[in-house]
C-alpha cells in the first residue's frame, strides 16, 4: 500500500510541475497544447501507472504465498510429522491459490498487451523528441539559454519515462516472485512424501511452471522488464545522434 501511494504521489507531483511550467512559459498556447499534448500524455501516463499498481498488487499476493510455502518447507521434523499435523492441507491450498493467481496474471497481461504496445511505442517517439528539444539550446549559439524551457523539457522527459520505469521494475519483481515459488516447490518434490497424491500435485505444479512460463510481453514484440529500459536508452541515443548529424549537415553551406 505504501509503495502504491508513493508511485501515485510521485506521478501527481511530476504532473503538477509539468502543468505549472507549461502555464508559466506557454500561456498564450496553453489551450492548444493542453488538447494536443497534455491530454494524451495524461491518459498514457496513468494507464501505465494503473498497470503498474496491478502488478504490484499481484507481486504482494505472490510474495505472501511464497512465504507460506517456505515456512512449510522449513517446518521442523519430517514430512510424515508435517502430514500428521495437517499442514499438508495448507500447502495444497497455497498451491491452488498460486495457480489461481497465475491464471489471473495471464489474463491481465493478455488484456493490457496491445494497449501497452501502442502506449510505449508512442512514448518512445515522444522521449526522442523531448530529448532533442532539450539539447537544442546547447547546440545553437544563443545569447541566453532559456532555463525555464530546459526545466520544462526535463519535466516532460521525467513524465514520459517515469511510468515506464515503474512498470518495468514492478514486472521484474513479479517475475522473480513467480519463479521463486517454482524453485521452492522443486525442493519439496525432491523429498520423500508419505502423501503420494500431494507429491503428484507438486510435480504437476513444477511441470506447469516449466512449460507455461508467465511472459510479460507486448503482443510478443518486446518483454516488459528492465531490459526494455536499456533498449529505450539505446534507441534514444541512436536517434539523437542521427538527428544531430542531420542538423549539422543542414547548417553546412
Amino acid at each position: 500500500m505504501v509503495k502504491m501511494t508513493a508511485i501515485i504521489s510521485t506521478n501527481v507531483f511530476v504532473w503538477v510541475n509539468v502543468l505549472w511550467l507549461d502555464y508559466t512559459i506557454f500561456t498564450p498556447l496553453m489551450n492548444s497544447t493542453f488538447v494536443i499534448i497534455i491530454v494524451p500524455n495524461v491518459i498514457f501516463s496513468w494507464f501505465l501507472i494503473q498497470y503498474t499498481l496491478m502488478m504490484i498488487s499481484m507481486e504482494t499476493k505472490f510474495r505472501a504465498i511464497n512465504r507460506g510455502i517456505m515456512r512449510l518447507s522449513k517446518h521442523s521434523g519430517t514430512f510424515i510429522e508435517l502430514d500428521r499435523s495437517g499442514r499438508m492441507k495448507d500447502l495444497q491450498r497455497m498451491l491452488n491459490v498460486h495457480g489461481i493467481l497465475h491464471d489471473i496474471c495471464c489474463d491481465i497481461v493478455d488484456w493490457y498487451s496491445f494497449p501497452v504496445l501502442l502506449v510505449i511505442t508512442v512514448s518512445c517517439g515522444a522521449i526522442v523528441a523531448t530529448s532533442y528539444y532539450l539539447i537544442v539550446p546547447f547546440m545553437v549559439h544563443v545569447a541566453e539559454i532559456p532555463v525555464l524551457r530546459i526545466i520544462d523539457k526535463l519535466a516532460y522527459l521525467v513524465m514520459q519515462i517515469y511510468p515506464i520505469v515503474t512498470l518495468t521494475i514492478s514486472i521484474t519483481k513479479l517475475r522473480r516472485e513467480v519463479k521463486f515459488a517454482s524453485t521452492a516447490v522443486q525442493k519439496l518434490v525432491a523429498e520423500s512424501f508419505p502423501n503420494r497424491h500431494l507429491q503428484s500435485q507438486l510435480e504437476v505444479f513444477v511441470l506447469k511452471h516449466l512449460h507455461e512460463r508467465l511472459k510479460f510481453t507486448c503482443c510478443g514484440v518486446f518483454s516488459l522488464d528492465c531490459k526494455l529500459l536499456h533498449s529505450i536508452a539505446n534507441m534514444t541515443v541512436t536517434y539523437l545522434v542521427i538527428i544531430i548529424q542531420l542538423h549539422d549537415n543542414n547548417k553546412m553551406p
